[in-house]
């Protein structure tokens, strides 16, 4: 059963807490994270399309094809043995809308993406386990994955590290094959479940098309938005006289290109040491390649910025909230649960724009408003670099439930911890105060996500 207490009451023991020394906080407040919710991007991959000149696209992707896995699937065989992927048959007919597209190389999880998910699952499994225990002695695993293979595969990958499949492999793209059988965990699979459309809380973009694009197109028809997006007029004409191929992806708004796939352009070149003068007439010319190295920086700026007005109102109803509703459902049925059983610990393999899109209906401090900020006496708020915040590959968001016990008042709270990379989440709700959230200002964030 569990008792109730004010939550001014908890706020001042967990600020007592905070305050006094240790030998008298541990008398008084014992805590347990008793469920673990994480959102990860996918890892590394390749460009989504070529966007060099027709007569280098064969060199770029001879270059690219050393950077993934064969096409005939090996690696993604062998971690399915242990992680297969269950994709609900509404979904895309049960296809991966990325590798069965014919696309090849374009859009794959690369060797390093593969590493950067594994070795994020050993962090956790040290995080929750202090590398003691067997994870699944703890912890009720349950996976869930857009569909697509390089989201499929990064929390194979994950799943793999997480459980020590194998725990010094130190690189896929040098381990044998027998190897991806072992660990010490390995006693029942884990499926990574591909849901259908309707019941998907992860990617609206994809699976709820005809809801979000009318919301999107408002947007971009504001006269806000129009004149923002204006002023990038002359640096997308920079870009495409540098990415001619951005000319085949038009864009919506005045500027006119993608800008997901020009900063998408730099990001796999950066990630790999490739020159962005490569496979173009401005090859092995300094000067050029510094120039472009400024029009990445100001491509990616300019990218988070729409996003600015993207995430707000009613495109977080679809973006933002499916997925913060599932979470705080599952919290609440551990909460109920009482200490039954395993604890929850349950992965969604997503995107960038999913995390991009949690943020936003938290209300992260980098969303808000100056005003918003200056009204709950936030003096200095983030620079404008914050504000144009974007997920990197393998970024991860988790959101803990921790349960809050005072043996003074025999009483139990529950609390909840976020978590982007390691460092706490500061939100509206909980920026005034510096502390964690109460479980209850989870559910009015669900009530005013689109606000």
């Amino acid at each position: 059963m569990i008792a109730s207490f004010s939550k001014e009451s908890c706020r001042q023991l967990l600020q007592l807490s905070k305050n006094v020394p240790a030998s008298i906080s541990s008398r008084s407040l014992h805590s347990e994270v008793i469920g673990v919710w994480i959102f990860h991007r996918h890892g590394d991959r390749t460009p989504s399309h070529p966007l060099v000149a027709d007569q280098f696209i064969d060199q770029e992707i001879e270059f690219w094809t050393t950077k993934i896995p064969s096409a005939d699937r090996t690696h993604f065989d062998l971690l399915s043995q242990r992680f297969p992927a269950s994709i609900h048959e509404l979904n895309n007919g049960g296809k991966f809308l990325d590798a069965d597209s014919g696309r090849f190389p374009y859009g794959f999880l690369s060797w390093k993406g593969m590493n950067q998910l594994h070795k994020l699952g050993l962090e956790l499994s040290q995080k929750y386990t202090n590398g003691k225990d067997s994870f699944r002695d703890s912890w009720n695993i349950n996976v869930f994955s857009t569909n697509y293979l390089r989201t499929v595969k990064s929390v194979q990958c994950l799943l793999d590290g997480l459980l020590h499949g194998y725990e010094n492999h130190g690189d896929y793209e040098t381990r044998n094959a027998e190897s991806f059988g072992g660990g010490s965990d390995n006693s029942n699979q884990i499926i990574i479940n591909v849901r259908q459309p309707l019941d998907e809380t992860l990617n609206a973009f994809d699976t709820k098309p005809n809801e979000i694009r009318p919301i999107i197109k408002n947007i971009m028809e504001s006269t806000e938005f129009r004149e923002h997006d204006g002023k990038a007029t002359s640096l997308a004409a920079r870009l495409t006289s540098y990415i001619p191929g951005l000319m085949n992806y038009k864009g919506s708004g005045p500027s006119g290109i993608n800008w997901v796939f020009a900063a998408d352009h730099f990001v796999c070149r950066d990630s790999h040491n490739l020159k962005f003068t490569a496979f173009s007439e401005l090859q092995d010319k300094p000067e050029e390649e510094a120039v472009l190295q400024a029009l990445y920086t100001a491509t990616v700026s300019h990218l988070a910025s729409r996003f600015q007005f993207w995430y707000q109102g009613a495109t977080l109803e679809y973006m933002a909230k499916p997925a913060l509703n599932e979470v705080y459902s599952s919290m609440m049925d551990t909460i109920e649960q009482d200490g039954t059983g395993l604890k929850p610990f349950t992965i969604f393999s997503c995107h960038d724009v999913t995390i991009l899109a949690l943020l936003y209906g938290l209300k992260a401090k980098f969303t808000l408003a100056y005003e918003i900020l200056a009204s709950i006496g936030i003096e200095h708020g983030p620079t404008e670099k914050d504000r144009r915040y974007w997920p990197e590959y393998a970024s991860h968001l988790i959101f803990e439930l921790e349960k809050v016990y005072c043996s003074e008042s025999k009483s139990e709270n529950f609390r909840i911890n976020i978590l982007l990379n390691g460092s706490h989440v500061e939100t509206y709700t909980t920026l005034k105060e510096n502390r964690t959230m109460d479980i209850s200002e989870f559910q009015n964030i669900l009530t005013n996500v689109n606000e």
